[in-house]
């Protein structure tokens, strides 16, 4: 009976969240004086995209509606929902994350493709992190239910156990989100950030918001850091570190990722 009711209740939320946003989508078309420009980070879960996320709000000009596919903000028409939420005063550009599983795993687009491609006035930012690390991210931020660490927070987390199994499911769903979004994106214009290269190391955080900025057109502006690093050592995170790195080295789909893990 519980689960009866909570399935109505969730029923009842998507479809009041529909309605408002079918409303929504059908005054930005009616007014036609929207001049917001859209911006969307695609990227697969633990890639660095609410850091990214953080780095670019702190522009005056960009206001961020967060993962605007997540489950809680599910939707019956999903691409009315990202319409709804474009038109917002006193800014020029309008940010969203989207995590690539949630187009067909949460949202049920049929075409996620197509999907995209048809969102009016959008810039793509795609991140993209080795698929190792993102992996053991995952595996941590699900075993420590904590998925952002911000700079206040206190870092002092238990060890937690994982193995190969494991590692290797989270390894192989990165990397076929990978290449959906290798699909998602062909024939789309994107920026590229490399998170290994210009996020893991925070000197170069000023580079990169830079480097967006002139993508998108807007001014520049200094940025300070906005989350820390779910794990700092992986001997301090892991138990029996040194054991499951052995098995990852002798691993032919895993031993060329780990020179990025430090």
């Amino acid at each position: 009976m519980i689960t009866e009711l909570k399935a109505i209740k969730s029923i009842f939320f998507t479809l009041r969240r529909t309605i408002s946003d079918t409303i929504n989508y059908m005054l930005y078309f009616i007014k036609n004086d929207n001049k917001n420009i859209g911006i969307i980070i695609l990227s697969s879960g633990r890639s660095g995209s609410t850091l990214l996320e953080g780095l670019l709000s702190q522009n005056d000009n960009i206001k961020s509606q967060d993962e605007i596919l997540h489950a809680r903000n599910k939707s019956y028409i999903p691409y009315n929902k990202i319409i709804s939420k474009m038109k917002q005063k006193n800014y020029s550009h309008i940010l969203f994350k989207i995590n690539s599983f949630q187009l067909v795993e949460v949202q049920g687009i049929k075409n996620p493709k197509n999907f995209l491609e048809k969102l009016p006035r959008m810039n793509f930012i795609y991140i993209k992190r080795n698929p190792l690390e993102q992996a053991l991210s995952n595996i941590v931020a699900y075993k420590r239910r904590k998925y952002v660490v911000n700079v206040n927070d206190n870092n002092e987390k238990e060890k937690v156990f994982t193995n190969m199994e494991e590692i290797m499911y989270w390894f192989r769903r990165v990397q076929y989100h990978h290449a959906f979004e290798k699909y998602l994106l062909n024939d789309i214009d994107y920026i590229y950030v490399d998170y290994d290269l210009e996020l893991k190391n925070s000197k170069f955080h000023q580079k990169v918001t830079n480097k967006i900025n002139d993508y998108l057109g807007i001014s520049k502006h200094s940025v300070q850091i906005p989350t820390k690093k779910a794990i700092k050592n992986y001997n301090e995170t892991f138990y029996d570190w040194e054991s499951i790195k052995e098995k990852l080295s002798q691993n032919k789909e895993t031993a060329e990722y780990l020179e990025f893990i430090d």
